[in-house]
């Protein structure tokens, strides 16, 4: 849990990539990261714990979810960089 009192979940994104929370520890994150180009993106979709995900075609995932401050902006980004992917159910844009 200390993590998330931390930035460390932060998920953060240029033009070129993102970079965030990589993988999920129960029913929270770990402090595990990953950056994906966003042209790497393939999939998105909810975990069983709850999480949202977007994931690359090598399998890596960069997890949020509605507790995540910037979600609603995070959204606006994938919309933006990536209007082919679907956003996971349940996500809305900023």
């Amino acid at each position: 849990m200390a993590p998330s009192l931390t930035n460390w979940h932060l998920i953060r994104w240029d033009a070129d990539s993102l970079d965030g929370p990589c993988r999920t520890l129960g029913l929270t994150l770990s402090t595990a990261r990953a950056t994906i180009p966003w042209g790497e993106l393939v999939s998105s979709g909810r975990t069983a714990s709850g999480y949202w995900y977007v994931e690359s075609s090598t399998g890596h995932r960069i997890h949020w979810n509605a507790f995540y401050n910037g979600h609603g902006a995070f959204a606006s980004a994938i919309v933006h960089y990536r209007p082919d992917l679907p956003l996971p159910k349940g996500v809305q844009e900023a």
